[in-house]
């Protein structure tokens, strides 16, 4: 079942808990196919994606506070093309994938800098918000 919060402006919120919204798309998020018996093809999987977005924020359009940025298109597509050139790699083991520790290193020390952090400043890569906010704290 869903919980939504009442306190939150935006439809796609939900929480696992209580109650199901009577939103069609609310209740079409939460159901599932299960696994296939026979794999999807590219297009098929891409189709099943586009169509799972329908009723999600067009944050394109520039009026959504929040979430998303939008850095233009030439900007987006490179940031794309350096994200999938290393999608595979495990970031966690270093040594079996030091390049992924040479870039933590230079945008850890890129963001020192912009700071003005010293020698002692240091930083690491997260994988989302939550983990980050816990290091944060921790630190």
């Amino acid at each position: 079942m869903v919980y939504r919060d009442p306190a939150w402006p935006f439809h796609g919120h939900l929480w696992y808990k209580k109650t199901l919204t009577d939103n069609p798309l609310e209740k079409e998020a939460l159901s599932h196919m299960g696994i296939p018996k026979k794999g999807m093809d590219r297009e098929g999987i891409l189709q099943r994606l586009e169509t799972f977005r329908k009723g999600d924020v067009d944050w394109r359009s520039g009026r959504v506070f929040g979430y998303v940025f939008d850095p233009g298109e030439e900007i987006m597509n490179v940031g794309k093309a350096a994200y999938s050139a290393s999608l595979a790699e495990n970031g966690l083991d270093f040594t079996a994938f030091p390049s992924l520790l040479r870039l933590e290193n230079e945008l850890a020390g890129m963001l020192s800098d912009h700071l003005g952090g010293d020698d002692e400043a240091v930083g690491n890569f997260t994988s989302g918000g939550t983990e980050s906010i816990m290091l944060a704290v921790k630190a």
